[in-house]
């Protein structure tokens, strides 16, 4: 290339140095933007996919789990013993069809971004952070994991859980004695969210597990204390979820219909119409989940 002095400005074939100059200052600048603003949602996407990664470790476990006992669900807690607790102490189950070790930080239990929010609190001993919890509806009446759809939802994120691997059942106990946390169950809706026999868990009491789902659709049940952590999902405002086929979803809180199993595929969603009881017991004021054939929501708590 031909370099030549014209009027104290070097030029290149033509080309002014000085403006050539400038507009590479300002490419280098452009793409500097570039990289530090995406820096945080990469990471926050490895966190994602790290944690999804771990919830289809537990779905498969789930159905390995299912098969090696002629379709049972891995719980602690049955529908027969505990209606609104039914399916607690499910991951305890399933750890050894899992590639778990309980020697790691990030376990297939944890999901990194609860992890790092939780960063230097201690938990009691023997106890592991479980990020992940069980839709309660697929066993609340009767196992129903074999009816239930690529739209029902199987496992969700959750805030601040733990349980204790090492011990039989999750050291269940009915009633009394030091307060154990167990793998948690519940349907999405507001108030529907247990660790243990008995005591409902939110932030408003005080209490360390919440839904990391954000609001999901018809998750509002009045008069129950709030347990939902924060009204977008955990991950850029979406959440990941695994679904009764085992296929991984990452979706947004109005994508996803909370509430007890509806009473038919097509139904919609409704604030009211459900029990959470066997047989229809129970008052009929629980919110209804949409049907899986329902067109409206991308996901559903509801096994039919």
């Amino acid at each position: 290339m031909e370099v030549e002095r014209v009027k104290g400005k070097w030029t290149f074939g033509g080309v002014v140095a000085a403006t050539f100059l400038i507009a590479f200052v300002l490419l280098i600048f452009y793409c500097g933007l570039g990289f530090f603003g995406m820096g945080g949602h990469t990471k926050g996407q490895a966190q994602r996919v790290s944690c999804l990664s771990n919830m289809k470790q537990l779905g498969m476990g789930i159905q390995l789990y299912c098969d090696d006992n002629d379709g049972t669900l891995p719980v602690a807690m049955g529908q027969v013993e505990h209606y609104y607790e039914s399916g607690l102490g499910w991951a305890g189950k399933i750890l050894g069809y899992t590639k778990y070790d309980k020697s790691s930080q990030y376990s297939s239990l944890t999901c990194p971004s609860d992890y790092i929010a939780h960063r230097g609190e201690e938990l009691p001993s023997g106890f592991k952070r479980l990020s992940y919890a069980f839709n309660s509806n697929l066993i609340s009446v009767k196992p129903r994991i074999a009816e239930a759809t690529g739209k029902t939802v199987m496992l969700f994120e959750v805030d601040g859980g733990m349980m204790n691997p090492d011990l039989p059942d999750e050291g269940r106990r009915e009633s009394g004695g030091t307060y154990l946390s167990m793998s948690p169950v519940g349907s999405g809706i507001n108030g529907d969210l247990y660790d243990h026999i008995g005591t409902l868990k939110g932030p408003s009491l005080g209490q360390s597990i919440w839904y990391a789902t954000g609001l999901l659709d018809n998750s509002v049940y009045s008069g129950l204390p709030d347990t939902f952590g924060g009204r977008e999902g955990r991950h850029m405002e979406k959440s990941n979820f695994v679904m009764a086929d085992l296929s991984s979803k990452n979706r947004g809180p109005l994508e996803v219909s909370a509430g007890k199993t509806a009473h038919a595929p097509s139904d919609t969603q409704s604030v009211t119409g459900c029990t959470a009881l066997p047989q229809g017991k129970g008052l009929n004021s629980w919110p209804c989940a949409a049907g899986s054939s329902d067109s409206r929501h991308a996901l559903t708590f509801s096994p039919i």
